[in-house]
């Protein structure tokens, strides 16, 4: 009687699975890889994500918005870990802090902007170009404030180094 039982649950487990994904439902959806990590240095090198820094950027006196439609759409919950994040050198192999940035991504457009606001009111663009490839959309090139950062041509991850001023 287990035996069946177990086979019943596993066919409509799998049924529910096939018939789940069907053209024009949204789990179908190309997978979009949209992350973006950023490191923010002083004219003097310093780490300024570093949370001992005085003019340490941190996730309190950020604010991310994603450009859609001309339209500044202020992201919710951007203290969030699957929007931005601030990881430390003791939980990645680099030697200071970065900023994880999960940028924006339109579906049928080939290019998003991602948009920071600093404390001091100043804010930088991000603006992404996507490619398709092995079902799955990445960045193919990177610009911050209007200058091209990173290309897929790199072959690493997006990481962009960006020197800020500040009062030394």
């Amino acid at each position: 009687m287990y035996p069946s039982v177990y086979t019943s649950l596993m066919f409509s487990f799998l049924a529910a699975i096939l018939s789940s994904c069907t053209t024009g439902t949204e789990c179908c959806t190309i997978p979009v890889n949209r992350k973006i990590d950023l490191s923010f240095i002083s004219k003097n090198g310093e780490d300024l994500l570093n949370p001992d820094h005085p003019e340490a950027i941190n996730l309190q006196n950020i604010t991310v918005y994603y450009l859609r439609d001309g339209e500044k759409i202020q992201v919710p919950n951007a203290n969030h870990p699957n929007v931005v994040s601030i990881l430390s050198p003791s939980e990645t192999t680099l030697s200071r802090y970065y900023l994880r940035l999960f940028a924006n991504a339109i579906e049928e457009q080939i290019q998003a902007k991602t948009l920071i606001r600093f404390s001091d009111g100043s804010v930088d663009t991000l603006n992404v170009e996507y490619f398709d490839e092995d079902d799955l959309t990445a960045p193919a090139k990177v610009w911050y404030n209007q200058q091209l950062r990173w290309t897929k041509e790199a072959n690493e991850p997006p990481f962009i180094t960006i020197t800020k001023d500040i009062n030394d």
